[in-house]
C-alpha cells in the first residue's frame, strides 16, 4: 500500500471520528453534581465521625443520595426532551448514558456499604483508595477530594466542549429541528 493512500485513509477516519465524537452528548453534567456532593459529602461525614456525631451519618448520606438522584434525573429528562447538541447521535448517547448510569449506582451502592459499614473506604479512585486504607480515620477527607475532583474535573472538561460545539454549531446546517 502506498504511504500516501495509507495517510488519506488514516484523514479519513480522524475525520469521521472527529465529526462522530461532536455529535455525542454524554450526559456529563451527572459528573459535575454528583462530584460536588462526594466533595462535600465525604469530608463532612468524615468530620461528623471524628467528633463522635455518628447519628447524623444515615440522613447526611440519604440527603447526598437524593439529592443526587433528583438533580439526575431532572436534569437528565430535560436532555433527552431537548437534545442539547443539534443532531445529536442518540443511540451512542444513550450507551453513554447507561454506563454514566451503572457507575453513579455503584457509587451510591459502594458509598452506602461504606458508610454504613466502614468496609469499604472507595474504589473509584485508585490512589484515594491506598492512601484511605492506610489512613481510615481520615478516608472521608481523602475520598471526598478524590472522588470528587475525580468526576467534577472530566465532568467540567465534557461540559465545556458540548458549550463550545454549541457556540460553533451553523444554526442551519445543524439544526435538529426539521423545517415546516
Amino acid at each position: 500500500m502506498d504511504s500516501a493512500i495509507a495517510r488519506s485513509d488514516l484523514d479519513l477516519i480522524k475525520d469521521i471520528v472527529q465529526k462522530s465524537s461532536q455529535r455525542i452528548d454524554a450526559h456529563t453534567f451527572h459528573c459535575v453534581h454528583w462530584g460536588i456532593i462526594v466533595l462535600i459529602w465525604y469530608p463532612f461525614a468524615n468530620w461528623l465521625t471524628l467528633r463522635g456525631e455518628t447519628s447524623w451519618l444515615i440522613g447526611l448520606g440519604i440527603l447526598a443520595v437524593v439529592l443526587g438522584v433528583l438533580l439526575s434525573t431532572i436534569r437528565g429528562a430535560r436532555a433527552s426532551i431537548h437534545p442539547r447538541l443539534p443532531d445529536c447521535n442518540m443511540h451512542i448517547s444513550r450507551q453513554v448514558i447507561y454506563i454514566t448510569a451503572a457507575n453513579i449506582t455503584a457509587g451510591v451502592v459502594l458509598s452506602a456499604i461504606s458508610t454504613g459499614t466502614g468496609f469499604i473506604s472507595g474504589i473509584a479512585i485508585f490512589l484515594g483508595c491506598i492512601a484511605a486504607v492506610l489512613f481510615q480515620e481520615y478516608n472521608g477527607y481523602i475520598l471526598g477530594p478524590c472522588m470528587g475532583l475525580g468526576m467534577l474535573i472530566p465532568g467540567l472538561r465534557a461540559e465545556a466542549r458540548v458549550r463550545n460545539l454549541l457556540k460553533t454549531a451553523d444554526p442551519v446546517t445543524d439544526s435538529s429541528e426539521t423545517p415546516a
